[in-house]
């Protein structure tokens, strides 16, 4: 790097001497890399986050949000460990007066902290960061003098003016810095507070997000436009320009526009701390498996087909996985990311905030830090190595789930081929010709199927030798044919995925067993000196058949008291009898009175009843009839004496003796009687 800052020099010199003698040679300007090459020259990159960008007006703001000065050593460090890039946010709202100047000694730190990674060789971004806010008190209003900007119509002027004044004055500090140097107009611009300020949906946005997008779009053009105007070699920089709140959806949605430039030198500046769930949400998962890969493949999937395939070059300018005490699987991640990345031409800079999981503090929120700054350490070695693995070894081709292109049959081989998701490459799979489904075993679970009123499918299994094939992935049932009628049923497996071709089995479909169906609606009844019925219901496979079509019932025994008898008989579908038993109680009485005609006596009275044996008095001293006594009589009178005083309670009912059965009536209603 340090070589390359020599050559412009020593053809700066050349220039000059050119010039003197009156021959122009094409300008220093003119030898600047492509933005492509400058983006993948910049690599693996690092965050100085929570520095310079804190809000705060002092003149050790830096140190304002719990972080240490930032020293040439630290930033020594950060490219002794490989890092090619060191992102500088920084916030300049809080350090400029009423006439929107910078204050001189704040823009000579940011310079002296430029200058400790621009002097190590390394590529340095420096934007407008934390700027993107509406002072909300007293106090901060009159400390930033209306220094910021905020998407939305009623701000539009003032944003206008801050994004000019503040890249007017950074690009002449730094108009003569060479290609290492970046601008990065804004960071995460966004409508602050908003329920769209991080998730919107990119396809049709609300009408306050397109308006903020278009917003964003003047601004970002405004800060190209002052950059380029601006002189030295700021008419060739490379310039990073965020889309709505920097995210992928604000890049790629419609409503986007890069800003018109003549040097073709913008790229675009995207965050993606993906896929969230993993990278960003403390309580989401802490284990990188197949599902979370697959996701960040779709991700960069979307970047190359939206920005890259398009012409863009694309910096990732935040990203990172916050600490879950999930090294290894955090490491993982950041191979993969740091690859896909490297093999696309796009180059990513880590978010590290100095935050890390301490005793006191074992959250896992916004957990990014990774070098210790006070220390000078690494605090998660393996971390580091996955998200340096594709600088320093070449990044590697990363493929996608593949397509088929060519289809297996039973007689020849298919192939199946994979896209690098970077640069496109092409690699083959032979997938070997389809087993036969013919030729394996292939079973019903019954060759006899009772007949249910509805299509009959019985469970199909498929054997390859003693291994199971799996229903939907490996066969399916491509047809029945005569599964709902008595009778004989056709079904035909095909094969799925490796197996192919095609196997008839037949099944018989016989009449069901009303033995088996579900009867309900029999209970005992009360004689009527006529013959007695039930309202039966007779289900069979849920479905509720119908008397005289589905079956027939004949009566027994059912007119007297006694016990009798229903038998259903299965008819047209169904077959089979089953016989239920009921009673056939005779009718109740009424309990008249109850009195206590002497000390110790209940007197009861109650109404007669034909076709019985007699009467049943029940009595007892509690309401639930606990430890009741019953006494008999075949009169239409009752006394039961030897009771001890206070008050009971009686209740009365009929029975009949049929074959040395007693059959019961039901009770009468509870009469209540004080015994004296």
């Amino acid at each position: 790097m340090k070589s390359i800052k020599k050559l412009v020099a020593s053809l700066s010199a050349a220039v000059m001497a050119l010039g003197a003698a009156g021959i122009m040679p094409a300008s220093a300007e003119e030898k600047f890399p492509n933005k492509y090459e400058i983006v993948k020259a910049m690599g693996a990159g690092w965050n100085l986050g929570n520095s310079l960008d804190v809000t705060s007006t002092s003149l050790d703001a830096e140190e304002y949000w719990g972080n240490p000065k930032t020293t040439k050593e630290m930033i020594d460090f950060v490219r002794d460990q490989g890092f090619s890039t060191v992102r500088i946010p920084v916030t300049w709202g809080y350090h400029m007066d009423e006439n929107h100047r910078i204050d001189p000694q704040y823009m000579a730190r940011v310079k002296e902290v430029v200058d400790y990674a621009y002097e190590d060789g390394l590529y340095v971004i420096i934007n407008i960061h934390h700027d993107n806010d509406i002072p909300k008190k007293d106090k901060d209003k009159q400390a930033r003098q209306d220094n910021y900007f905020y998407p939305d119509n009623d701000h539009k002027s003032i944003s206008k003016t801050f994004v000019t004044s503040v890249w007017s004055q950074v690009s002449a500090e730094f108009k003569d810095y060479d290609e290492h140097l970046i601008f990065e107009t804004l960071n995460e611009p966004r409508l602050i507070g908003d329920t769209n300020e991080w998730w919107f949906n990119a396809s049709s946005p609300q009408a306050k997000v397109k308006t903020a997008i278009s917003i964003i779009n003047d601004l970002n053009q405004t800060a190209v436009d002052t950059i380029r105007a601006s002189g030295g070699n700021n008419a060739k920089r490379l310039i990073m320009c965020p889309g709505y709140d920097a995210s992928l959806d604000g890049a790629t949605t419609s409503y986007y526009k890069l800003p018109t430039d003549k040097a073709d030198m913008v790229a675009v500046s995207v965050h993606a701390y993906s896929p969230y769930s993993f990278a960003m949400d403390k309580d989401g998962t802490r284990v990188y498996d197949e599902s979370t890969q697959r996701e960040l493949k779709s991700i960069f999937k979307t970047i190359k087909s939206k920005l890259i395939d398009n012409g863009q070059a694309v910096v990732i300018g935040e990203f990172g996985a916050t600490n879950k005490e999930n090294s290894a699987e955090r490491a993982k991640w950041a191979q993969d990311f740091t690859n896909l990345a490297a093999e696309m031409g796009a180059s990513y800079c880590l978010w590290d905030n100095n935050a890390f999981i301490t005793a006191w503090d074992s959250a896992y929120n916004e957990k990014f830090g990774l070098i210790k700054r006070t220390e000078l350490k690494v605090d998660d070695q393996t971390y580091l190595n996955g998200l340096l693995k594709a600088q320093k070894n070449g990044a590697t081709h990363t493929f996608d789930e593949g397509v088929v292109t060519k289809a297996a049959t039973l007689t020849s081989a298919g192939v199946k081929t994979y896209t690098c998701l970077g640069c496109g490459e092409t690699k083959t799979e032979t997938i070997p010709k389809l087993v036969d489904i013919s030729k394996l075993t292939v079973k019903l679970e019954s060759t006899s199927m009772p007949y249910t009123g509805s299509a009959v499918k019985p469970k199909v299994t498929v054997k390859n030798g003693s291994k199971a094939l799996v229903s939907g992935t490996d066969f399916a049932v491509a047809s029945y044919k005569n599964n709902t009628a008595v009778g004989t049923a056709t079904v035909v497996v095909k094969g799925r995925g490796a197996y192919g071709g095609e196997k008839t089995l037949t099944f018989k479909i016989v009449k069901a067993n009303v033995k088996n169906a579900e009867i309900t609606g029999i209970k005992n009844k009360y004689y009527t000196g006529k013959a007695v019925k039930q309202s039966i219901v007779v289900k069979s496979s849920g479905k509720t058949l119908k008397e005289g079509t589905d079956y027939t019932l004949t009566y027994k025994s059912n007119k007297a008291i006694g016990k009798a008898t229903v038998t259903i008989k299965g008819k047209g579908n169904y077959t089979g009898t089953v016989t239920k038993a009921f009673k056939i109680c005779p009718k109740k009485t009424t309990l008249k009175t109850a009195t206590s005609p002497k000390k110790g006596a209940i007197k009861v009275t109650y109404t007669k009843q034909s076709n019985i044996t007699g009467y049943q008095v029940t009595y007892a001293n509690n309401s639930a009839f606990k430890n009741a006594a019953s006494k008999n009589s075949g009169k239409l009178t009752k006394t039961v004496t030897g009771l001890k005083k206070g008050t009971y309670y009686v209740k009365v009912r009929t029975y009949k003796t049929v074959k040395g059965v007693k059959y019961y009536s039901g009770y009468s209603a509870v009469k209540k009687v004080v015994v004296k």
